[in-house]
Order: C-alpha cells, then sequence, then structure tokens
C-alpha cells in the first residue's frame, strides 16, 4: 500500500519517543526481578541448612533404586499420556566430590528384552572413562567429553544447582510470581538456560526445567522432579529424583546419603585388564556394494544398479547426514530410495526427518509405520529441519513376513524375527551373496576374553530364531 509523503512526515514528526519515566521503569523491572529472584534462592538454601552449610558438605554418596518408563521403548508402542512400560529396573551409587570436581557412578540392572548391565562411570575436567564390568570392557573419555557428562551430573543435585545458581545471581531472573510456585531463570556457566521452579510454601526446590530439541520429535521441556526431603546432618536434601523426557521417565530412590565420605573413594583407575573399545574402521565397504558405517549407531548402506538402501540410520539428524554425504560421495546420481527401520523404538527413529523430506520409502514394521507417520507431523521450532522446510506424507511399506530388494547387482532380503522380548515386531536385514546378516538390539557381539557376555532374552530368542 502507497501512503502520500505528507502522511508520512506526519507520522515521524508526531511519533512521542520513549520518556525517561518508560526507560527508567523497565529497568527497575528488571532490577526488581532480580531482587526478588536472588530472594527465592537464598530462602531456598537457608531451608536446606544455610549457603555455608551447604558449601561445606564436601564429598557424597548416594546409595540408590532406579525404575525407568519410556512410551518410545518396550514391546509395542504406547499412547501419549501414558507412562510407558518399565523398561529399565536397577540399583547403583552416586558419588560426588565437589572441590575435586569429581564423580564416580556405579550402576547394574537390566533393561528391556531381559539384558543384564554393569557399568561404571569416573568423570572429571581432565577426563574419565566408562568401565562395563558385565563384558570386560572399558572406554576413555576425552576431557571435553567427561566435563560436559560431569556438568550435566551435577546440575542433578540440588546443593550443588542452587550454589552454582547462587555463585551467579547476576544471571537470575524471576519470570513469575504465582500463588504456589516462584519461576527463577538462571544461565549458567556453559551456556545452559534452567527454569528452577521453587515451592512458596516450603521455600524448597520443586524441580528443574530446560528447553531441548528431539530430533524426530521436537521441542519438549526436560525436567528434574525433587520431593521426600528429610535431614542429613545439618542439611536437609530429597530422597526422589524423577527425570522427565519426552518419552519417558526415569525415578531414583535414595536408599543412603551420606556427607562427608573420603575423596580418595570418588577417584577409581580404569581397569588395566579390560579390553577397550573395538577398533572399526568409521566406514568400511564389507563387500561389494555393501558399506558400514560406524559410530554411536551402526548404519549399513547398500548400493544396487541405480539407487541406495540405507539401514538404520540413527540416532539423529547429524547421522542421517552423514549417511545422505556417504551415498553421494560414492555415486551423487543415486538417490537413497529405501530406508529400512528395524523397530519401532524412538532412539531407531531419530534420523528419519531428512529422509522424509528428500522422498524415500520406508520399510518397517507396522508400529514402526505409525511412528515414522506421527514424526512427519512434528514441526520443529528451536531447530527446524529439511521436513520443516519441506513437509511432505512418508511413504512407507509394512513389512510382515518378508520383503526383498533386487536387481542384477544386489539382493536384500527384509526378514521378521517374530514377537521378541525387545519389541513385538522386529526385522532383520540378510545380503545372500556376501552373507551379512544386520540386527539392532537384540544380539550380545561384547565377549569378554576370558569367558561368555551374559545374553539377555532377546538374544536367546534371536538365536533360536537363527
Amino acid at each position: 500500500m502507497r501512503y502520500p509523503t505528507a502522511a508520512l512526515l506526519v507520522l515521524l514528526v508526531f511519533l512521542p519517543p520513549r520518556s525517561a519515566a518508560q526507560t527508567r521503569s523497565a529497568t527497575e523491572t528488571t532490577i526488581a526481578d532480580n531482587a526478588a529472584a536472588r530472594a527465592v534462592i537464598s530462602r531456598a538454601l537457608d531451608l536446606m541448612g544455610g549457603a555455608e552449610q551447604v558449601d561445606r558438605i564436601g564429598a557424597t554418596r548416594r546409595r540408590f533404586d532406579l525404575a525407568t518408563r519410556d512410551r518410545g521403548q518396550g514391546p509395542r508402542p504406547t499412547l501419549s499420556g501414558n507412562p510407558g512400560p518399565i523398561i529399565e529396573t536397577g540399583h547403583g551409587v552416586f558419588m560426588h566430590d565437589p572441590a575435586a570436581r569429581r564423580a564416580r557412578i556405579e550402576e547394574a540392572g537390566t533393561i528391556v528384552g531381559g539384558q543384564p548391565y554393569e557399568r561404571r562411570r569416573v568423570l572429571s575436567p581432565a577426563g574419565g572413562f566408562v568401565a562395563q564390568d558385565s563384558i570386560q570392557r572399558v572406554d576413555s573419555l576425552s576431557p571435553a567429553t567427561a566435563a560436559a557428562m560431569l556438568a550435566s551430573l551435577e546440575r542433578q543435585l540440588p546443593e550443588t544447582l542452587l550454589s552454582q545458581a547462587w555463585a551467579a545471581r547476576h544471571r537470575l531472573q524471576l519470570l513469575s510470581g504465582g500463588r504456589n510456585e516462584a519461576r527463577v531463570a538462571f544461565a549458567t556457566d556453559d551456556g545452559r538456560m534452567l527454569v528452577l521452579v521453587l515451592d512458596r510454601s516450603s521455600g524448597l526446590l520443586l524441580r528443574q526445567e530446560q528447553l531441548q530439541d528431539h530430533s524426530a520429535l521436537g521441542d519438549y521441556v526436560h525436567r528434574i522432579r525433587y520431593d521426600d526431603w528429610r535431614s542429613v546432618g545439618a542439611v536437609r536434601l530429597p530422597f526422589r529424583h524423577i527425570e522427565e523426557w519426552v518419552t519417558g521417565v526415569r525415578v531414583r530412590t535414595m536408599r543412603e546419603v551420606s556427607l562427608g565420605i573420603p575423596a580418595e573413594e570418588v577417584s577409581a583407575e580404569a581397569p588395566k585388564a579390560y579390553a577397550g573399545p573395538p577398533q572399526t574402521a568409521r566406514d568400511s565397504m564389507l563387500a561389494t556394494g555393501v558399506h558400514f558405517l560406524s559410530g554411536a549407531y551402526n548404519t549399513l548402506l547398500v548400493e544396487f544398479d541405480s539407487f541406495f538402501v540405507a539401514v538404520e540410520p540413527s540416532p539423529g539428524t547429524r547421522a542421517a547426514m552423514r549417511v545422505m554425504a556417504k551415498a553421494a560421495e560414492l555415486n551423487p546420481r543415486k538417490p537413497i530410495r529405501h530406508v529400512v527401520i528395524t523397530h519401532f523404538h524412538d532412539d531407531h527413529m531419530g534420523g528419519i526427518r531428512p529422509f522424509i523430506a528428500a522422498g524415500a520409502t520406508f520399510i518397517t514394521t507396522a508400529h514402526g509405520a505409525a511412528a515414522v507417520r506421527a514424526i512427519a507431523e512434528v514441526r520443529k521450532g528451536m531447530y527446524p529441519d529439511t521436513l520443516d522446510s519441506n513437509p511432505r506424507e512418508p511413504v512407507v511399506e509394512v513389512v510382515r513376513d518378508r520383503r526383498v530388494v533386487e536387481d542384477a547387482t544386489q539382493r536384500l532380503e527384509i526378514r521378521s524375527i517374530g514377537s521378541s522380548p525387545h519389541a513385538d515386531q522386529m526385522l532383520v536385514v540378510w545380503l545372500p551373496a556376501s552373507r551379512v546378516l544386520y540386527e539392532a538390539d537384540v544380539l550380545d557381539l561384547d565377549i569378554p576374553s576370558d569367558g561368555i557376555a551374559m545374553p539377555g532374552a532377546d538374544t536367546r530368542h534371536f538365536s533360536a530364531w537363527l
């Protein structure tokens, strides 16, 4: 629309500037919100025993039981709003030395499919390791990785979290002053934005919240709730930590909390007798046209005469883009025509959005097909991807028994192994010419040098099917 020049001049001349009083009012509001937030955090620390007393806690040890429910895991999909099946039970001990900035975590339990585990982690800013005692394997951690894991664990402890907030109280802002809850925004040293929610009546920390992104399911709020506060020595601490994410919840119930333990208990050397991670090339060719891409999740990229088939491009968008880049490197004229997903679990669906946008056909189970269609409807706000800029309906084929992809150069068979303890509907991929079998989550290949790995029910089922 065009406006006369005179009208524009009138607007420019008579638009009133912001008054000094208005500017001063905004500044005063910001200052007042910071002061109110400081008061809320100060009161919470006082009710825990006082800031100085909390600082003198020293090294701590927490013995706990844990149980995890997850709608994105388990034998079959769970409707939204349902907490999902129990996929993990176990127990452990978490030791933390705030002065040395060191943590030691030991856990043992059983995950979905009946697979037992025993593992230890020792973390510090200088580095660390993860030892899987059940299979006698140890993985070293770089200083950057160990420091990030340590910072995340420290933020789960109310005494550390509130002490960090108080030390950075110039970065606090009161977000709202409701009748029952006070919400305080806190920017951490490593750039995280947390919301601390405190009970106005008791003054104690109720929960922490952080906006996060799931590669397939988009924006969500990650929460850790705290309840069952009890006196431990001169301070009060919660005996239940309830962690919630986009599909699940994990409850840690403390059986014992000890303060001032010897600092040396938090330290441990990596077991020298354990084997290190398998020395597998990041990208390797298993046979002509059969490419293995190793990583947090392993992907198979199979080349046919005029197209590729990708098997399990997980766990997220970065892994998916790596698979696409590898296919373009091998032959830029061949598209990835099919993507095989072995089962519906959300960690195996994490990398599918770029392939939906590219128009690939998904070959999966009936449960997997429903998950693919639900993910296609998600619109991401924080980190939009190619599917947000190019939304489309996914193309999905359901395998109930067997599906064959074949041309003159390659034959790939997608087979159902029936109802596995890991998931009711489970697929594997078989390449008869190269005798390559691809499975996901149902076979334990890590075997200690002096024994046999402990198989779960899912491994026994798969062995019987073979």
